[in-house]
């Protein structure tokens, strides 16, 4: 499982926006569940639970990690595919682009959290050093977020 998933479109950002379905995350983080299991933790019809697995699944913010055949029925196990799930912080500008006003990249890194400081301050000093050179006339916005994951 990896550490981080970034939401990188509205569908996805949608799809995890239900509370149900944000319990199923929670609990199949815990353990991989099937959507009996879920079923019967949840009290909800296991139709119901279905349903929104199969939205996460379409969406990539989960999926199975082993099958089971019981008789008839195949059971299917399933996780987060990953141990945090985070938007984008540039998900919406991305959604704003035109020829125009174009999105010129995105960077998604992460570090070490005792390089932390370090990476922060060369940044900031890169930051007011392009800042100075571009003599106040704006042609690109920069957005950055830093953010703590488990």
């Amino acid at each position: 499982m990896k550490e981080v998933f970034m939401i990188e479109n509205l569908e996805q950002l949608k799809s995890i926006s239900d509370p149900l379905r944000v319990k199923i995350i929670h609990l199949i983080g815990m353990k991989p569940l099937t959507s009996q299991m879920l079923s019967e933790e949840l009290n909800i019809p296991r139709s119901k639970i279905h349903y929104h697995l199969k939205e996460l699944e379409r969406n990539g913010l989960i999926e199975v990690v082993k099958t089971e055949q019981v008789r008839n029925f195949l059971q299917m196990f399933y996780r987060p595919v990953a141990q945090s799930i985070i938007a984008s912080p540039d998900l919406l500008l991305k959604q704003n682009e035109s020829e125009e006003n174009s999105f010129l990249e995105t960077y998604n890194i992460v570090l070490d959290e005792h390089l932390t400081e370090e990476f922060k301050e060369a940044l900031n000093n890169l930051c007011e050093q392009f800042e100075k050179k571009s003599k106040g006339v704006s042609k690109v916005k920069l957005h950055l977020s830093l953010t703590k994951v488990e």
